[in-house]
């Protein structure tokens, strides 16, 4: 089944393979958590690295284009909806453990060392994602650059242009993020950074974030963004709505120990869809993982999967629960 995996993912699956790996994928929580195994590990070798590595990956725009290409085919021949399933829990999410020490390894001079520092850049017209160490996410912008760092007692992004990062929670090692403009704070949330032309443009989705500039420190909670440079003192204001905040972002979608209530307001502001919770305590409960240029559909039911509830697509209302 790897190999049907892998050619999804090339983009190069018919209509009848794909419900043929999607039939597997729902056959047992196994199955849906090596698919997302591999998934991750496909797209992390998309990164454009700038150290030696085992072999110069794959373009990530290639990769996104095929799998375009492969929905717009399956959708071309009539792909079948899928509503009003109970899909099992995966046993292994998105962001799986083990693609983190495998980008430790590559990180570092020494493969051996769990430490070292890794750039990571984007040229013009292309994105890119990936998968630090310490499982936090990142979204590149096109014309980026950010280097990672970490050590025992914290983690470190230095960031030259648009990125958009879920962090990984770890109360012992907060996760700073420097720019020519300010530097950031946090122990785990999402949120987008501009850092370009030595002014910095943070914004917070999810959580809250430290910005200090200039001497003075402030404190953004969610929907707030404020604006700073290395001469001047960080600015609060309201940030965007969020389908324009997040709409350069594309089909790309992260979460990272999100609420499913919070991940309900991001699929309306973006997909355009009505959330409904049957039981509003089922807006408790947790999402962690990231899509790349998912059929809509198809990233609607691993996140229910993942937060383990019953959910119904009609039209544009999304059914959360009985």
């Amino acid at each position: 089944m790897d190999e049907l995996i892998v050619l999804s993912l090339q983009g190069g699956t018919t209509a009848e393979q794909d419900l043929e790996l999607l039939r597997w994928r729902e056959a047992a929580p196994d199955h849906e958590a090596r698919y997302q195994e591999l998934r991750v590990l496909w797209a992390a070798t998309a990164v454009t690295w700038t150290q030696p590595s085992r072999g110069r990956p794959p373009s990530l725009t290639d990769l996104e284009r095929r799998r375009a290409a492969s929905i717009e085919e399956r959708r071309r021949r009539g792909g079948s909806r899928i509503p009003g399933v109970r899909w099992a829990r995966a046993a292994i999410l998105v962001l799986a453990v083990g693609v983190a020490g495998w980008m430790g390894a590559l990180m570092s001079g020494d493969p051996a060392s769990p430490m070292g520092v890794l750039e990571l850049r984007t040229g013009e017209g292309e994105m890119a994602s990936a998968t630090l160490a310490d499982g936090t996410v990142v979204r590149l912008a096109p014309s980026t650059v950010i280097r990672s760092s970490e050590d025992p007692t914290s983690r470190h992004l230095h960031v030259e242009g648009h990125v958009f990062l879920a962090v990984a929670p770890d109360a012992e090692r907060p996760f700073r993020v420097r720019t020519l403009g300010g530097e950031a704070e946090v122990l785990g949330t999402r949120f987008e950074v501009d850092a370009r032309a030595g002014e910095l443009r943070l914004a917070v989705v999810e959580g809250s974030v430290a910005v200090s500039s200039s001497g003075e420190r402030v404190e953004l909670r969610a929907g707030d963004q404020s604006r700073s440079s290395a001469g001047t003192r960080p600015i609060v204001e309201s940030a965007p709505e969020l389908g324009q905040l997040l709409e350069w972002m594309g089909a790309f979608v992260m979460f990272e120990a999100t609420p499913l209530r919070e991940v309900a307001r991001e699929l309306e502001a973006r997909l355009g869809l009505r959330v409904v919770f049957a039981d509003p305590s089922l807006g408790l409960r947790t999402v962690t993982g990231w899509f790349a240029d998912e059929d809509p559909e198809e990233m609607l039911q691993v996140i229910c999967r993942i937060a383990d509830v019953a959910c119904r697509l009609n039209a544009d209302v999304l059914r959360i629960g009985p």
